[in-house]
């Protein structure tokens, strides 16, 4: 079970040692549009370019998310230089991808000009404690087209495992990955359970601000 509306924290911006996570805002619709024009950078599960009304009907279902549950898509900004290099999310489950509605999806896309510099890991377990400490999720989902390694690299580096192959509607297979509360509460990250006012993230050292 989760949250199903924002709370006082819910808009707080998120940051990790190098990351700064910010809530979905208008401000980055321009850099999403961009990201979404390039196949590579996998935004879309089916690999192709995203058409303009695609991509403004993604980025208002993203503000309706928030607005509806208190969480959902951030905008993954790295502090030293101000750039933007794209985003993680908490999503409610979708059962046309595989999940329930009562669970919720992680996913992560990163620049691929900075796909191997960890980034993607940092901010997926700065996203996966959201869910679990303030967000109250009982587990978690994640998904790779069965041959995205990477992605299932990260995924598993933040305690996801692989539950089954699920087949999209047009035939793609992708893998659902899941990573329980139990699991979680395992991790150091789990067993500390600070407030969401001292949030610290896995080893990045990340806090929370306003």
């Amino acid at each position: 079970m989760f949250v199903y509306q924002a709370d006082s924290a819910a808009h707080c911006t998120i940051e990790t040692s190098r990351l700064r996570l910010e809530p979905w805002n208008d401000s980055h619709f321009d850099r999403f549009a961009s990201m979404a024009r390039d196949p590579a950078t996998g935004l879309s599960t089916r690999r192709k370019r995203l058409e303009p009304e695609h991509v403004t009907a993604l980025h208002e279902q993203s503000l309706a998310t928030w607005k509806a549950y208190g969480f959902g898509k951030r905008a993954i900004i790295e502090i030293e230089t101000g750039l933007w290099l794209g985003y993680v999310e908490l999503t409610p489950g979708r059962p046309n991808r595989g999940s329930r509605n009562e669970e919720i999806e992680l996913g992560c896309v990163v620049a691929p000009s900075r796909g191997s510099e960890g980034i993607a890991v940092e901010a997926t377990l700065a996203a996966r404690d959201e869910a679990f400490h303030r967000c109250q999720a009982e587990q978690l989902l994640g998904l790779r087209r069965v041959e995205e390694t990477a992605t299932g690299r990260v995924l598993e580096r933040a305690g996801f495992r692989p539950v089954c192959l699920f087949e999209l509607e047009d035939g793609i297979v992708v893998e659902v990955l899941r990573i329980e509360r139990s699991d979680w509460l395992e991790t150091p990250e789990g067993r500390v359970r600070p407030t969401f006012d001292s949030y610290r993230t896995a080893g990045t050292g990340g806090h929370e601000t306003r």
